[in-house]
């Protein structure tokens, strides 16, 4: 069976040594950034090291051990976005960055997200 835990380097490793590295803030967060739209709406753009392939089983698959997510208060997540190394997770959270400030990312309605208390019920 191919690997499917990895460090942020690639290489392969045990769940003990897994658990390990995700405990570790410093080492897990690649990137984190509040934005703050041109309508106001207070973003949070935020790139981590999962460390998992779920996608180990594909023969051809190159593997998204990176994801960079963004997220409003009170809504559901904006966006997902996963990277198969640090390099291109480094590269792809700035060109979102750049792409919210500049105001060319299209993002969700607020009516299209649901808060957390409209799903409880």
């Amino acid at each position: 069976m191919r690997p499917y835990l990895f460090d942020r380097d690639g290489n392969p490793i045990d769940a003990q040594r897994f658990d390990e590295l995700l405990a570790d803030a410093a080492y897990r967060i690649v990137a984190r950034d509040d934005v703050l739209t041109g309508d106001g709406r207070a973003l949070l753009l935020s790139t981590i090291w999962r460390g998992v392939d779920l996608g180990a089983w594909l023969q051809d698959w190159p593997g998204e051990l990176f994801e960079s997510m963004l997220f409003e208060r009170g809504y559901d997540d904006l966006g997902c976005w996963r990277w198969p190394d640090e390099l291109q997770a480094t590269q792809g959270h700035s060109a979102i960055l750049a792409a919210l400030h500049a105001g060319v990312l299209a993002l969700p309605n607020r009516e299209d997200s649901h808060d957390d208390a409209d799903r409880a019920t």
